[in-house]
């Protein structure tokens, strides 16, 4: 996906949204929403937050990971 494409995608999530959480094109495994925070961020269980270009948030966080549709697999 190109960013573009992320960042809509990622600003039609909402709580319950089925998403995955990758390692380049390698699905980790599969999470939820759980949350979307005032600043765009989502929030999902298990996995972290995400910023709203699908990039995990946090300095300890493994930066490796990605929010992506589970239908582009």
């Amino acid at each position: 996906m190109q960013q573009a494409e992320v960042e809509q995608w990622v600003s039609t999530l909402s709580a319950g949204d089925e998403v995955g959480v990758f390692v380049g094109s390698r699905l980790l495994f599969k999470s939820s929403v759980t949350k979307r925070t005032p600043t765009g961020m989502v929030v999902v269980e298990p996995g972290g937050t995400f910023k709203s270009n699908g990039e995990v948030h946090g300095r300890l966080a493994d930066q490796s990971r990605r929010l992506r549709p589970l239908n582009n697999q």
